[in-house]
């Protein structure tokens, strides 16, 4: 039989226990409810920007070098070319991450992350642009190099070492922009993940120590990758099949998704979301549900729709696959919470909104969680109080 996964063994805390890092009041009305200084972060939700580089590397290997050999030790040496391409498609491989700094100069407050992170930057007008500065950048500093060769790698780096890595993850990329503002994320890869950047870094280091074996080691540590995206793939895939096969008995499902879990190849989470419901658990390849857990929906009602009204909330409501809300009534008003049930690490939800609002109804504080690994204690579905 199945058995409740760790991360929902203990009973949640009380809701008015939760707290969320984010923006902080001085007021003493907030005190009272547990809000506490905050840990803002504009850092962005991405695959880690270092496996980003050194992609772009490998990315960069595949065009042979057309210096030509050195008189005296015989070692391949690097044209303006070749030295423009491999910092070309270093820098393009993080390129689209520049987001980070629109909060600076657009606002959007506390949400600003959600608004912008994995935007227009990742996006084909953004690809092609930002190829394009990138180029401008390694042309003042490698004059000689062609502007063509290094703008083409630049967008097959920048394509591939960070757009397309990035979709592998479950953050979310609207790479479709300005045509569709719709979050694509493909579930195969966590945000960080050590198969893939450890074997393109020591191809990296090898190279710098057998300069005539560099390319040779970084291109098979491609492959390798490749080969790992390849496997985590089919069997994302089959026990995506398999799940929908199994549950779409207990009623008609409104979606669901199969989730990397932390830890391995073979070890999965899910979500699947009914009418008025959601299940949730962890599943294993060989396909095997290890573990459920059923969460009931809590009906929307005026309390709830007065809060997702908020322009924040309704950046997160954006960003939130799998939005659960639960709330409770107290002598200053309502504490509303809404996490993310595609998120979640031991029973904490590195993604939420905490949401505070008066006996009338207004919404008078919001608090956004935008990533860590503390997070926020998953509570039970529903009202309490």
């Amino acid at each position: 039989g199945l058995t409740p996964p760790n991360h929902y063994s203990q009973p949640p805390p009380a809701i008015s226990t939760l707290r969320l890092p984010g923006t902080y009041s001085r007021s003493k009305k907030y005190a009272k409810i547990g809000l506490t200084a905050p840990e803002q972060s504009l850092g962005g939700k991405s695959l880690d920007n270092f496996s980003h580089g050194l992609a772009g590397i490998v990315i960069g290997a595949l065009r042979p070098n057309d210096g030509p050999p050195d008189r005296n030790t015989g070692l391949p040496t690097r044209s303006a070319n070749d030295r423009a391409v491999f910092w070309a498609t270093f820098l393009a491989g993080n390129a689209p991450d520049i987001d980070f700094i629109f909060p600076l100069f657009l606002g959007g407050g506390q949400a600003a992350n959600f608004k912008y992170h994995r935007g227009i930057t990742h996006s084909l007008p953004g690809v092609l642009v930002l190829s394009a500065v990138v180029t401008l950048l390694v042309k003042l500093l490698i004059p000689r190099a062609r502007a063509g060769t290094v703008y083409l790698w630049s967008v097959l780096s920048m394509s591939v070492a960070h757009v397309f890595l990035d979709l592998l993850t479950s953050y979310g990329t609207r790479a479709l922009l300005p045509w569709s503002d719709e979050r694509l994320a493909w579930d195969i890869l966590m945000i960080i993940d050590p198969v893939v950047t450890i074997p393109m870094g020591i191809a990296f280091i090898y190279g710098r120590y057998r300069p005539l074996l560099r390319r040779r080691a970084l291109i098979l540590a491609g492959a390798f990758v490749l080969l790992y995206i390849g496997t985590r793939t089919y069997i994302h895939h089959d026990l995506q099949a398999q799940l929908t096969r199994e549950i779409s008995p207990q009623g008609k499902i409104v979606k669901s998704s199969v989730l990397p879990g932390l830890y391995g190849v073979t070890g999965w989470n899910y979500v699947v979301e009914f009418d008025d419901r959601f299940v949730l658990g962890t599943v294993s390849f060989p396909y095997r549900r290890t573990s459920e857990e059923v969460t009931k929906k809590t009906p929307q009602d005026e309390v709830i729709r007065s809060a997702i009204q908020n322009e924040d909330v309704k950046e997160f409501m954006k960003f939130a696959s799998y939005p659960q809300i639960t709330y409770e009534h107290t002598t200053e008003g309502y504490r509303l919470l809404i996490t993310d049930l595609r998120f979640r690490l031991r029973g904490r939800a590195p993604f939420g909104a905490l949401v505070l609002l008066d006996n009338k109804l207004n919404v008078i504080h919001v608090n956004l969680r935008h990533g860590g690994f503390r997070g926020t204690p998953i509570p039970e579905a529903g009202r309490q109080g």
